[in-house]
């Protein structure tokens, strides 16, 4: 299972950081990187595009719920292994591959949507509101579980 920076961040903690979220966690990590940003970095998200910012953020390293993706498989099978090397623990690792054309068609089948952009920009304002999009499910449905396959929303 693919797992946010943020939550191996939270996990890596010896002190946890209860009674603090992963959103809040989040939170408080934009605040200070917003307080700075100006001094260094040039064409900033406005202050209502939240996504954006985490996508700065994890650009920079800030540990965000954002997953990494690329269009390059050479770049992917880095970032999958560079820690191996580095680690006493053997685990598992994988690149996961999205066929970004079937995903946009099925994101719009799910929610009613005309377009492809009125689905990311209503995913975009249930994130702001800090509530999940619509279209988190199953994509292959042939492979998914049978109680994910019957739901619209699956975790």
């Amino acid at each position: 299972m693919a797992e946010p920076s943020i939550e191996r961040f939270k996990d890596s903690l010896r002190h946890p950081v209860s009674p603090y979220s992963v959103i809040d966690l989040e939170k408080q990590f934009l605040y200070q990187f917003q307080s700075i940003a100006s001094q260094f970095l040039e064409n900033l998200p406005g202050a209502d595009e939240y996504l954006e910012w985490l996508a700065v953020l994890q650009h920079y390293g800030t540990p965000t719920r954002l997953l990494d993706w690329t269009y390059s498989p050479t770049v992917a099978a880095y970032f999958a292994l560079r820690e191996i090397p580095h680690s006493s623990v053997v685990t598992d690792t994988c690149i996961w591959a999205l066929n970004l054309g079937k995903l946009k068609t099925l994101v719009i089948e799910q929610t009613g949507c005309k377009s492809w952009q009125d689905a990311y920009g209503r995913a975009l304002q249930q994130i702001r509101n800090n509530e999940a999009p619509d279209f988190i499910a199953p994509l292959n449905l042939e492979i998914a579980t049978p109680e994910c396959r019957d739901n619209k929303v699956c975790s």
